[in-house]
This record gives C-alpha cells, structure tokens and sequence, in this order.
C-alpha cells in the first residue's frame, strides 16, 4: 500500500509503502493499493493529518481483495521479469 505524500511530514518527504506478507506461503503475485487522499486534501500535514478512520476502505477490500480504481495486482513472475 503506498501512502500519499506528506504523511509523515515534516519529519520526512520520502514516499511510504506498506508491505504485508503471509508467513508461510511462496509470494505469486502482489497486490498494490493507493491510499486516496479525503475530498478537498492536496496532501497530509501536521493541522490535516492522516487518520485511521480513512483506512475503512482499505479494511473492507482486504478481505475480499478485487481489483478496483484503487487496487491492482502483478505477478511476482511479472516483476521478476522486468528486473
């Protein structure tokens, strides 16, 4: 999942991804998820910042994950083949 910009600011503007992995099983293909800004944000700051009532909608597709306008998957033979 990558995070919007200014997340953690002003601390650091380096862009964030979330990585989740299942213990045990071989990786066959990785999901990536946008988090979206809310209605009316151009970024995160300290007076506007990132809430954990704005994951809702990453909660609810996680368990039935689908690609969406937000979600999309590639096959780790895919990346693996792009070097």
């Amino acid at each position: 999942m990558r995070l919007p910009k200014g997340v953690f600011s002003p601390y650091t503007s380096i862009a964030t991804n979330i990585l989740f992995f299942t213990k045990g099983q071989k990786t066959e293909s990785i999901w990536f998820f946008e988090h979206p800004y809310p209605q009316g944000y151009k970024s995160y700051s300290r007076s506007k910042p990132l809430t954990i009532k704005e994951f809702e909608r990453e909660k609810a597709w996680y368990s039935d994950r689908r690609v969406n306008e937000y979600a999309w998957q590639v096959s780790a033979e895919d990346i693996v083949s792009r070097n």
